[in-house]
């Protein structure tokens, strides 16, 4: 067994703890063993086969990701279909799996004293799967709804369009999911179910014999133990898969003789008709070599710089000055396919904006900066390679100085690369070009500037449906092909093959283009600063005044946490500030409840009223979206170059429950040398508000289509997640008021209430508070004197308020008003559970015996329709609100999530396989936890519905005649109970891996007002002691106290005969309401 030890295995990160080293097992598996003793809490096995959807067979598209599916079913050793997962979850840890054009990778985490356990398990999958008959009957119809779900995703459907109109010689072209009609072939087998299955397993069964072999296979194992057991746990559990001599193609070798693009599949213009309303697109495809054969010197990277780049004088800021685009993007869309396929893709600002005149002209840009890159590199080679090193000194320097690896991306990447490149180079791969290739680069330019004169370009917009009068056979994706327009090639041809180049150059120069330059924020000092003072174990206060006195009345409130752990030189600020005007008052609540929010009446509002303030609630937040977005537009262009370099700066508009969680969000920081100047910027930039008429113009259409595709195309299981967040909270905003109030705003309406004479209005800010938390290689010194001093928020913030610590905050959930939804009718009973006797402790939320108060539990049931009528899901996610917001049942949440979601999944997923999307995703509305039992399907919505409710009353809860409620047995057993509650302690120990995981859970407290910066210790310490006859209390009371909230997003596709709610079967736990729109919900309070 041959060893490559850690000296010969280069890591990019400056402080890597980790001790590597690559094994070549006896059959040929390459293995790279990850170790530290003291880093790692959470190991990880990762095996990948080199094998992917382009192994397809012709007549059997999407068997490698059905197989994929399949490894998961059970094996010999491990014969429960639901043992893997479980073993998983139950040691503190997830799984998952993809499949790319030529690799399967299969990825997983436990406890570190799991590991063992799962090696064994995960490499059973390559020695001996199961493919029982039953779970491949079953697991096609979860594979066809993974593709059903993606029927309306345009990303999805212009991709296999893009194979579609590929050289169908080539393997590329192959359809990769898989559907029903792909795998089954019922029409070959003329319709008979069984004789198609039965096919279809041995078809299973031959490819993964034939194409899964060790020499074509790769792993990765990370634990605490040394490498040399590591390396005997890989040789003991990994050595026995099979070794077939599957033949290792790589690279351009893929798919040869064929190309991708071959001569009959250039020239050409594609109109695409989208699904979302809002997405408007001109794309420029190429061919280039595959780029897995220069991954060292990564040119379509450096390429990519060039075209992609949006500072000052770059393509995408001419055109965005223009109003013709609003975003830019280039690069690759595949690797490793034998072919790259390289496109430059833009958001187009309007329909208007497709005219030939734009496209010529957008070409030109495009195929002249390259001429001029050709023209440069021959007339200054040394600055042209300069140029080459600059970026790769950027790339260098942010992967050194990055976060240590997550454990998830080090097992997928290590295993990808160990794939793809020599073992010693398997870390860096993919991050950094170790090599400067001049020549190499130069000549993909040639490539790309000969392809001017049959370039292939993409339409895409609802302006061209007129026109798209074929059909892709998957999606069904409307498209039309014609040759490309002979003006466009002559212009494009003309610029890219000029034999002029000084007059490409004072083009260039006349439109604005300018030459990229060499990244003046690189940083220039990577020192580690000493601590004024010892370092806290907790986030401190850090007061303006001095000391870390808390005070509950100062408007800047910032704790600071000198983070030396990672060792590097790096810092992030981020936090919210409060807007008091963000939110609704009374009277905005008052007003909803009895007006819809249109177009008319918003127009109505800019017309009446001059004062920001006075604005209805819809149109204040469309102008702060406006405000936030036009602010980001104003500076991209002079920070473009200091984010390439690792500076960080974000802000967003965000919506929440509690004094803290609603405002403007950012986030500021990168190598600390910085940080001053970026603090700097972040306060003058939303001060001085610079944004001009083509900034505003800009932001006006990305929004508008960004709400458009919001309201009209989004998943069924988002939307209805969405609305349930937005039924147990007043401090929401609905998608398509936003869109009502964005689509009427104009410039000149923007800066009415947005400025003041030629400053910000101070309205926006009026009684803001700030909340943040500061991390990283930072001193409280200069916390106080840079980033919590009150005299520099002050130019943005000159009436600070403050926050009310004991103020009551105030949840929707808990003032449902059931006597007055009943008078109003907008409630109707459809079925009533058996009267149960249970009194509600209200401060524990306590199930404890008989009272006066005399039923079942309440689930109210709303149904609304999909944003996408022609998609052909629907989804239900059926909610209940926990009690409190203590830590204890933070922590009693996360043991019943991994107890019931194995449960919930194998049940509704693997059993009744009613759809892909199934699961138990847990939101926070506020202070308090939203359990959910969620499922996306093409069935009824009625039928899913009734199915949970099934679930709970089969599998949760036992109905003890009149009396009470209890927990039924099955499936949990104290030992099924210490598993769980000792993966939630495993989790809870983890440490962070990068800063901001530290700000994360710092934010979790300062957000919410808590400023409990042990609760993680404290929920472990409840966990230790906690018991198993308490747990199956809780669960009583999680399940049984309030009322559950059903959403249900239905389409006409969904709503079958299959089953009604007024014909329910009746469930001895629950009465079910219907009520007729989430709005009465919402304000029934107000």
């Amino acid at each position: 067994m041959a060893m490559l030890g850690k000296e010969s295995i280069k890591s990019p990160i400056a402080f890597d703890d980790y001790d590597y080293g690559v094994a070549t097992l006896s059959n040929g598996l390459r293995v790279l063993l990850v170790s530290s003793a003291d880093r790692v809490d959470k190991a990880a096995c990762a095996i990948g086969v080199g094998v992917g959807q382009m192994s397809d067979p012709r007549e059997l598209e999407g068997l490698a990701h059905f197989c994929e599916h399949m490894l998961f079913m059970g094996t010999a050793k491990y014969p429960d279909e639901q043992e893997y997962q479980e073993y998983v979850q139950k040691n503190g840890g997830m799984t998952n799996a993809f499949t790319t054009d030529t690799s399967t990778v299969y990825y997983a985490t436990v406890k570190p004293d799991a590991l063992d356990g799962l090696v064994d398990r995960t490499s059973e999958f390559f020695v001996s799967p199961a493919f029982n008959q039953d779970a491949v009957d079953r697991e096609v119809e979860a594979v066809n709804s993974e593709h059903e779900k993606d029927l309306q995703n345009d990303t999805r459907r212009k991709y296999q369009l893009l194979k579609h109109l590929c050289n169908q010689e080539h393997p590329f072209t192959k359809f990769s999911t898989g559907n029903n009609r792909t795998l089954r072939r019922l029409e070959f087998y003329k319709n008979d179910n069984a004789k198609a299955l039965s096919a279809l397993r041995q078809s299973l069964v031959q490819f993964h014999s034939e194409h899964y072999s060790a020499n074509n296979m790769a792993a990765v194992i990370l634990g605490r133990e040394p490498l040399q057991i590591l390396k005997e746990m890989a040789e003991k559990y990994m050595s026995r898969i099979p070794n077939h001599d599957y033949p290792i193609i790589r690279g351009s070798a893929v798919g040869k003789p064929h190309l991708i693009f071959s001569k009959e599949y250039v020239n050409r213009l594609v109109d695409v008709l989208p699904v979302k309303e809002g997405d408007r697109k001109l794309e420029f495809i190429f061919a280039m070599p595959d780029q897995r054969d220069h991954y060292k010197s990564k040119p379509a990277s450096f390429i990519s710089h060039i075209l992609g780049h949006e500072g000052e004088g770059s393509i995408l800021d001419i055109l965005k000055s223009k109003h013709i685009c609003t975003a830019l993007f280039a690069g690759c869309l595949t690797e490793n396919t034998g072919q790259s396929v390289f496109e430059v893709s833009l958001d187009m600002a309007s329909d208007e904006v497709f005219s030939d005149e734009n496209i010529i002209y957008i070409g030109k840009l495009i195929f002249g900066v390259l001429r001029r890159l050709k023209y440069e590199a021959s007339r200054n080679p040394i600055g042209f390679t300069e140029l080459i090193k600059d970026e790769q000194k950027v790339n260098y320097i942010r992967w050194k100085y990055r976060p240590m690896f997550d454990v998830h991306e080090l097992v997928k990447e290590g295993v990808s690369n160990l794939l793809a490149c020599e073992p010693k180079e398997v870390l860096e791969a993919a991050y950094i070009n170790t090599e400067v290739n001049p020549g190499l680069i130069n000549n993909h330019i040639d490539l790309l500037l000969d392809q001017a004169k049959d370039a292939i370009v993409w339409r895409t917009g609802m302006k061209f449906g007129v026109r798209c009068n074929e059909e892709e056979r998957i999606y069904k994706t409307k498209y039309h092909v014609e040759a490309l327009p002979e003006e466009w090639s002559r212009e494009w041809n003309g610029i890219a093959k000029s034999t002029k180049d000084d007059d490409v150059d004072i083009w260039l120069k006349n439109e604005g283009i300018k030459q990229v330059e060499k990244n003046k924020f690189v940083p220039e000092s990577f020192e580690l600063k000493a601590p004024t003072t010892d370092i806290a174990a907790l986030p401190v206060y850090i007061n303006p005044t001095g000391g870390s006195a808390f005070s509950a009345n100062d408007p800047i409130q910032i704790w600071f946490k000198q983070e030396t752990s990672f060792r590097l030189p790096q810092f992030l600020f981020s936090g919210r500030i409060h807007l008091p005007l963000f939110k609704p008052t009374l009277a905005d609540l008052l007003w909803m409840k009895e007006n819809d929010v249109t177009r008319a009446k918003v127009k109505q509002e800019w017309e009446k009223k001059d004062n920001f303030r006075d604005l209805i609630w819809p149109a204040r937040v469309a102008l702060y979206l406006v405000y936030q977005k036009a602010v980001m537009e104003s500076v991209n262009d002079k920070l473009y170059d200091a984010r390439l370099a690792g500076v960080i700066y974000n802000t967003a508009i965000i919506s929440g429950t509690g004094q803290g969680s609603s405002g403007l969000q950012f986030e500021v920081g990168g190598f600390d040398d910085k940080g001053e100047k970026v603090m700097e910027t972040f306060i003058n930039s939303f001060t001085e508000f610079n944004a001009n008429e083509t900034h505003l113009k800009t932001v006006l259409a990305e929004l508008v289509r960004s709400f458009t595709n919001k309201t009209k195309a989004t998943d069924p299981y988002v939307h209805v997640l969405t609305k349930a967040s937005d039924s147990m909270s007043y401090i929401t905003w609905d998608d398509r008021d936003m869109l009502e109030s964005l689509s009427v705003i104009t410039v000149d309406v923007a800066l009415k209430y947005l400025r003041k004479g030629k400053k910000l209005n101070p309205e926006l800010f009026d009684g803001a508070t700030v909340l943040g938390a500061i991390v990283g290689n930072v001193t409280d010194d200069e916390v106080r004197k840079c980033y919590a001093n009150p005299n520099a928020w002050s130019k943005l913030i000159q009436n600070p308020g403050k926050y009310d610590l004991n103020g009551k905050e105030r949840l929707l959930y808990d003032e449902i008003d059931f006597d007055k939804l009943r008078k109003e009718d907008t409630m109707k009973q459809l079925q009533r559970g058996t009267m149960v006797h249970r009194e509600i402790d209200d401060s524990k939320g306590a199930t404890k015996g008989a009272d006066d108060s005399n039923s079942a539990i309440d689930v109210i049931v709303i149904k609304t329709p999909t944003l996408n009528s022609a998609n052909p899901n629907g989804a239900v996610v059926l909610t209940i609100q926990a009690f409190d917001s203590e830590y204890q049942t933070y922590a009693f949440n996360n043991v019943m999530s991994i107890w019931l979601s194995d449960l919930f999944f194998d049940d509704l997923r693997t059993k009744q396989t009613l759809g892909y999307v199934v699961g138990m995703p847990n939101r926070e509305v506020g202070r308090r936890l939203m359990r959910c039992l969620l499922a996306q399907s093409t069935r009824s919505t009625e039928y899913v519905l009734s199915r949970m409710l099934n679930f709970i009353q089969e599998k949760c809860l036992e109905c003890n005649g009149n009396t009470s409620f209890s927990i039924k047995p099955a499936g949990l057993s104290e030992e099924s109970f210490t598993q769980c509650t000792q993966a939630v302690i495993s989790q809870l120990r983890e440490k962070p891996k990068e800063l901001y995981t530290v700000y994360e859970r710092m934010s979790n407290e300062i957000l919410t007002l808590r400023n409990d910066f042990s609760r993680r210790e404290k929920q472990i310490k409840f966990l230790e002691s906690y018991k198993f006859a308490q747990f199956k209390q809780d669960l009583v009371r999680a399940l049984t106290h309030g009322k559950w909230i059903a959403l249900l997003a239905f389409t006409e596709n969904t709503e079958t005969s299959e089953i009604q709610l007024d014909n329910l079967t009746p469930y001895q736990w629950c009465n079910i309401y219907s009520v007729k729109h989430v709005k009465d919900i919402i304000y029934s309070t107000v």
